[in-house]
């Protein structure tokens, strides 16, 4: 499995989560839209730092 199957695996209903890697390639403006998670931990790839992007008001 891959890190975007954990990540999906992790996320709650209607939640969108992506990957340290992710969040640091985007934009400034555009991370302040995203919130740190607390570290997930997947069986054979450790422990991933996400981030949640916050819902649309």
């Amino acid at each position: 499995m891959n890190m975007t199957a954990r990540l999906i695996a992790a996320a709650g209903a209607g939640e969108v989560l992506v990957s340290n890697g992710f969040y640091q390639a985007l934009p400034a403006s555009d991370r302040a839209a995203f919130a740190p998670m607390d570290l997930v931990d997947r069986r054979n790839v450790g422990l991933i730092r996400c981030w949640r992007r916050a819902p649309h008001p």
